[in-house]
């Protein structure tokens, strides 16, 4: 099939949640389906800010939808969107 490269903005549920606390569940999550590639925290306005995740997959039918509903269910989590999605050349 292939391997995925996943880009995701996690938004938080209000400007008061603890984002750092999120990169050790997300890694967590991640790592049952494919790689952590990184996690960083960006400033998005107003003091909120959110974390923007990179991964990587195997192409599989359902994959994703499995990865989505896992980091929803992390405390704080308000919205997560998909930035950019490609293949991997390996």
């Amino acid at each position: 099939m292939g391997t995925v490269i996943l880009t995701m903005r996690m938004m938080p549920k209000d400007a008061n949640v603890d984002i750092e606390s999120w990169k050790d569940q997300v890694k967590d999550v991640i790592s049952k389906y494919g790689e952590l590639l990184s996690a960083d925290v960006e400033p998005i306005a107003f003091g909120l800010k959110a974390l923007k995740i990179t991964f990587s997959l195997e192409d599989k039918e359902g994959l994703m939808d499995n990865v989505e509903s896992e980091l929803k269910t992390i405390e704080g989590v308000g919205e997560l969107s998909v930035i950019s999605m490609g293949r991997s050349l390996e």
